[in-house]
């Protein structure tokens, strides 16, 4: 029972909607069909009459529609409805231009609030594609001008249309609001204060802007038309300084005179030529033609002699005996386009002698254009063509320049490339893909003003008129894209705009006041989202509303999780990358041990100058910091052929120590590799490694590195790791290793230095103690050396006289310098025993010791007076010696003083002749 009052309610309401939109259809058609009745009578066109044919068959079919709905048959009613609106709208447009998206937009919302209003879904659903279809048709129809001569719709037509679909439209959509029922309040209240606002609002302002519409496009219109016109008069004024410039030039006397034969002014006709080239920066070259077509002079020396009778551009100038500017040609010799302009030279009875031609770049064209830039709106295009469609110049795409407007076919490529008008090249490298632009041109019936695209990446949305130029048979083509109001227009638009800023101020507070009704349900969204934005994520808003707010409850919901989600994953990657940073750290710990054992070898280095001490220090520090299980190093022998180990951590290497393990340098293992090479050698696995020497004493070494231990440029040894590892070795554990291979080597070689020193130091402390002893025998043995104080005298006195007695105290300091001991001092008090104090002791040391030093520098001043006596004789001797020249005064002379030297002494001096017998 309640499912039937439902169907009944249903049907009623579809019932008095068909009927609405069977009233308001009805009168809406009458209305129409009398006003293009009205224009018919007035204009008389066939189109008119067409129109108001059209209008008189849609106000029928809508009245029968009505009555067969006041007949209870609803159905039928509505699809004669749309039926008869789909044959209407569409046949609109064969009568009448530029309106077919105007009654799409306005049909389709019709279609929309018929089919909701009046039918079920699945027929609803029908009646929607019905719809689109009969729009999609007259869209068509429009655009694709299918009917010639339509009647351009005046500006009050297309508002007509425009009032009447709006009517209809907002009846039919406040019908349908006030039937529907919709989820919540405040959708229906946005629906309708928009509705009721917006429709009379576009009412009342589209048909405004299609007047500005209209009114811009005739200015618009009339200013490009205006523009391509000025650019083609600045084209032609172009093309004639070209030709005014090369005729000044033709009329020099010294050019008819070279073609007349004086030939002997070629040198002052070059001058001439080039001096003309500098009057414009685009001229190529410029050269001087003989009747028969051949090059005579030119600038370009390469030109000189080619013939150019079979030229088009030297035919025209030769039968017009007038200037003549050439197509764009392309210059193989330059690999360019260029213009030619020639202009004959008459002799005295104005026959054509020659020609004065000068070769112009062809960028001088897209120059131009891109100067005409300045006065151009950027709105604006403009392009020129040649008679074959080319592009010579394009004032926003130069690259398009001597390109094709489409891909021409592979003969008319050919043809333009035997003409030179087009470069070699596949006719593809060619085409500007201006599809568009071509058909267009080929149209005729395209009118003064088309619709086009001067650009390949975009669509056709520019409006163009052609501008031909009066000097060659070219054309410049000026498009569009935006445009310029008049202050008339602008005024009118911005009142429009106005009273549409006011309606829609009207229409927002208006649903602001609506808002209010449902702040409520908000606040509490936005309560339980300040939550989540606290960090309480698990929070939930569990609304159970379809509502808009529902979905964005839900939102909130899906938001907070995939915040949770996010925030899980983020604990995650913070806890990956912390991993990551452990490692880090115990790497960078590791380099820490390194550079500790780095520190500790430089401080047993310093610390240590014993070999046999500081070898096997650093071979444990280095196992210990590294963590490789043998550390060994090698020192070469005296002869360097041998590497013999001198210090090792491990076992093994021990046991090689035992046995003096030595390895022949070059020869044997890694190790004497780098002894011999002085370069560092790493095997990370020695398995593969044809320099490892199998160790039986290190079986489990599996990767080894040796470094050489160098002073200078001088190999003194090996420092060896292996480790148990394979692939041990990085590249960081060979920079430190080599640094402390350096201080090894640095530590060795001091050492040595240092044992070195040493034993010098020995041997000169024993010398000097040796010489010091026998200086002081020899005093010994010339005067008396002990003395003694007693009863206030001083009294020399021999050794055995200074014992003391049993009985008495004696306090006895040796005298010593540098370790020798020279004798020593007796203190004693006779007759008297008793204890010497430190104090004392000290005092009489010190006394001692600065007695022993002032003996041995008096022994010191003897020697050096002896040594200085002996010098003073020994020089007196060679000064008088020296002194003589003749061989028997120098050798008397000589006995004489060695006589005098050495007292009661022979002296015999023989000198050794050739038959062995001696003379004195």
């Amino acid at each position: 029972m309640t499912d039937f009052i439902a169907a009944q309610k249903s049907w009623k309401r579809q019932a008095e909607n068909v009927a609405l939109i069977a009233r308001t259809g009805m009168a809406a058609a009458w209305v129409s069909a009398l006003m293009f009745g009205a224009g018919a009578f007035q204009n008389g066109g066939w189109q008119f009459i067409g129109l108001a044919i059209n209008g008189l068959a849609l106000a029928t079919g809508l009245t029968i529609a009505f009555l067969l709905n006041r007949q209870k048959r609803s159905a039928s009613a509505v699809w004669l409805t749309g039926i008869m609106l789909g044959i209407t709208f569409i046949a609109v447009n064969f009568f009448v231009q530029g309106v077919g998206i105007v009654i799409a937009v306005i049909g389709m919302l019709i279609y929309i609030n018929i089919a909701l209003q009046t039918l079920d879904p699945g027929p609803a659903v029908g009646m929607f594609l019905l719809g689109l279809v009969a729009m999609i048709a007259a869209v068509f129809i429009d655009q694709n001008n299918i009917i010639t001569e339509r009647l351009i719709a005046p500006l009050w037509v297309e508002q007509t249309i425009i009032v009447m679909g709006g009517v209809v439209f907002l009846t039919l959509t406040i019908n349908l609001i006030q039937q529907t029922e919709f989820k919540n309040l405040r959708t229906k209240i946005t629906l309708a204060f928009l509705i009721v606002a917006l429709v009379p609002l576009w009412t009342a302002s589209i048909p405004q802007f299609i007047s500005v519409r209209q009114t811009l496009a005739e200015n618009s219109n009339d200013l490009l038309t205006q523009n391509a016109d000025d650019a083609a008069e600045e084209m032609d004024s172009l093309l004639n300084s070209l030709q005014q410039q090369v005729q000044v030039g033709s009329e020099i006397p010294v050019l008819q005179k070279y073609l007349t034969g004086d030939t002997a002014r070629s040198a002052e006709v070059l001058d001439t030529l080039k001096i003309l080239n500098k009057h414009n920066e685009f001229i190529v070259s410029s050269g001087l033609i003989g009747a028969q077509g051949i090059t005579l002079l030119d600038t370009q020396a390469y030109r000189v002699n080619q013939s150019n009778a079979d030229s088009g551009w030297f035919r025209q100038t030769m039968v017009l005996r007038a200037v003549y500017v050439s197509e764009v040609l392309y210059d193989e010799s330059i690999l360019r386009p260029v213009l030619i302009v020639a202009a004959p030279i008459f002799n005295d009875n104005q026959k054509v002698i020659g020609l004065a031609r000068f070769i112009y770049d062809a960028q001088i064209l897209q120059n131009e254009l891109e100067r005409q830039n300045a006065w151009l709106e950027d709105s604006q295009t403009a392009i020129l063509l040649d008679q074959n469609n080319i592009i010579l110049g394009h004032n926003t795409l130069p690259a398009l320049q001597f390109k094709t407007l489409i891909r021409l076919r592979d003969e008319q490529v050919t043809s333009l490339q035997q003409s030179r008008q087009l470069p070699p090249g596949e006719a593809e490298s060619f085409s500007a893909e201006l599809t568009t632009l071509a058909k267009d041109l080929q149209n005729p019936t395209r009118g003064n003003f088309f619709q086009t695209s001067l650009d390949p990446n975009t669509p056709s949305n520019q409006y163009a008129t052609i501008a031909p130029l009066q000097t060659k048979n070219w054309n410049i083509i000026f498009a569009r894209t935006g445009s310029a109001f008049s202050g008339q227009v602008r005024t009118l638009a911005n009142t429009v705009l106005l009273i549409s800023t006011l309606l829609m101020v009207a229409v927002i507070a208006a649903a602001g006041v609506s808002a209010n009704l449902i702040t409520s349900p908000l606040n509490t969204l936005a309560a339980q989202a300040t939550e989540i934005g606290k960090g309480n994520l698990k929070t939930s808003t569990k609304t159970e509303r379809r509502d808009e707010i529902g979905a964005l409850a839900n939102v909130v919901d899906d938001t907070a999780h995939k915040l949770q989600t996010a925030l899980q994953e983020m604990e995650q990657r913070v806890n990956t990358r912390t991993a990551a940073l452990a490692q880090a750290n115990l790497e960078n710990s590791r380099r820490a041990s390194q550079f500790r054992a780095l520190a500790n070898v430089a401080r047993a280095v310093t610390n240590l100058q014993d070999l046999e001490r500081l070898l096997p220090q650093v071979t444990e520090t280095i196992s210990e910091s590294f963590g490789y299980y043998h550390a060994g190093i090698f020192l070469l022998d005296a002869s360097g052929t041998l590497a013999i180990l001198r210090a090792a951590n491990s076992e093994g290497g021990k046991k090689m120590l035992t046995r003096g393990h030595q390895l022949k340098v070059g020869q044997v293992g890694i190790v004497g590799y780098v002894t011999a090479t002085g370069s560092v050698r790493i095997a990370l696995d020695v398995g593969e490694d044809a320099a490892f020497f199998n160790n039986p004493d290190l079986p489990e070494t599996r990767s080894e590195m040796a470094l050489p231990l160098k002073v200078g440029d001088e190999v003194i040894g090996a420092l060896d790791v292996q480790s148990r590892e394979a692939n041990a070795f990085s590249t960081q554990d060979s920079d430190v290793l080599g640094l402390l291979a350096e201080q090894i080597a640095i530590a060795i070689h001091n050492a040595r230095l240092y044992e070195d020193t040493q034993k010098a130091l020995t041997e000169a402390q024993l010398i000097f103690g040796q010489h010091q002893q026998g200086s002081w025998q020899a005093i010994a043995r010339n005067q008396a050396l002990s003395f003694r104080y007693y009863n206030g005298q001083v009294e020399a006195l021999h050794r055995e006289d200074i014992l003391a007695t049993p009985d008495e105290s004696v306090l006895q300091l040796p005298i010593s310098v540098r370790g020798e001991s020279l004798g020593s001092v007796q203190i004693h008090i006779p007759q008297q025993k008793r204890d010497w104090t430190q104090e004392e002791i000290r005092l009489y040391q010190t006394i001692t010791e600065r007695l022993a030093y002032a003996l041995e520098n008096a022994r010191l001043f003897q020697d050096a007076q002896r040594l200085a006596s002996k010098e003073r004789v020994i020089g007196g001797i060679s000064t008088r010696i020296s002194a003589s020249i003749n061989l028997d005064n120098i050798l008397q002379t000589t006995v004489q003083e060695l006589s005098h030297a050495i007292p009661d002494s022979e002296i015999t001096i023989q000198i050794k002749t050739e038959d062995n017998e001696s003379a004195s």
